[in-house]
């Protein structure tokens, strides 16, 4: 019979060791020293309990195990909080967000019966959900070959259109914007939610954190924080917390034509013209990060061909 497979995600080794020495015999570990790579483990392998600390760097415990409990890929994965000590307002926060035990680091040592029930007691028998057997080549060729097609008509709005559809169906993406640089402040072009295109809102707004990071950088960026909905209109609508997990990719100044003489190497010096913001209720791992920001600033490099003749439509007119 197969052993299970147990993540630790903690940024202490020497708890990976208690694990290690625990668990080794009679399960498969994997071991993550933050919440990303733990995210990375959670997409390449079937995972069937996490335990997990809750004081980390950068994206915290807590947060991790609600990006866990709303991801529908994900939520069925039992949560087993380890911490050196939890406050009344974590433990209240843990449950909220599924935990289902909480471990005492103090205890790793004296309690390794203890930690055997837990894990034995926890661990799913239910199929986990993985992306690893997923196609992106193919996946990335379909969507450019609709997103040539569209291009060769001429038409900037209709390919965004194509790509934006693509890119949901593909990986449920909630929602796809596209803003252009106009007198140096970004406006909204297209933005797609939910599958349906809608009238780009005038008072719409990256993420602080999103438009702050792109101009510092000039560089994509992931950001797979749990954080409340900011899509709501309504100024006195209640906050819904959930999900948001985001990547921002800068659209450059530079043609398909020069991205392929440059090996896809982008100089600092080249300009933005604009940038693409995916949203979605689900984790990104660094695989799909790294893949869809390739394919994006390709994508980019063909739209802004037409970008420029529709802006000397505009001004021809």
């Amino acid at each position: 019979m197969a052993k299970k497979n147990i993540l630790v995600v903690d940024d202490e080794k020497v708890v990976h060791l208690i694990f290690k020495t625990v668990l080794n015999l009679d399960y498969q570990l994997f071991f993550a020293d933050n919440a990303q790579d733990g995210i990375d483990i959670l997409s390449e392998h079937p995972i069937h309990l996490v335990l997990l600390d809750v004081n980390m760097p950068e994206i915290s415990g807590i947060e991790l195990l609600e990006s866990i409990m709303i991801d529908s890929s994900l939520n069925r994965i039992p949560v087993i909080v380890v911490t050196a000590h939890i406050s009344e307002e974590y433990e209240r926060k843990a449950k909220q967000f599924g935990a289902v035990e909480f471990l005492e680091k103090t205890k790793l040592f004296s309690e390794k019966e203890n930690i055997l029930k837990l894990v034995e007691k926890y661990a799913t028998n239910k199929d986990v959900q993985t992306l690893s057997n997923f196609d992106y080549k193919l996946t990335f060729r379909n969507i450019m070959t609709v997103l040539l097609a569209a291009s060769d008509k001429g038409d900037f709005n209709d390919t965004v259109r194509k790509l934006a559809e693509g890119l949901y169906r593909m990986f449920n993406i909630d929602s796809f914007t596209l803003w252009t640089i106009k007198d140096g402040e970004p406006e909204t072009a297209f933005y797609l939610k939910d599958g349906v295109s809608e009238t780009p809102r005038p008072g719409k707004k990256i993420s602080v954190s999103g438009l702050h990071a792109i101009n510092e950088s000039g560089k994509p960026y992931l950001d797979n924080k749990a954080k409340l909905d900011d899509d709501s209109e309504d100024e006195n609508k209640e906050a819904q917390p959930g999900l948001r997990s985001e990547i921002g990719i800068p659209l450059y100044e530079i043609t398909n034509e020069d991205l392929s003489i440059n090996r896809w190497q982008i100089s600092r010096e080249t300009n933005i013209y604009g940038f693409i913001h995916l949203k979605r209720d689900r984790v990104f791992s660094t695989k799909e990060y790294k893949m869809l920001t390739r394919f994006v600033i390709h994508a980019g490099a063909i739209l802004f061909e037409l970008y420029n003749a529709d802006l000397s439509d505009k001004k021809g007119s």
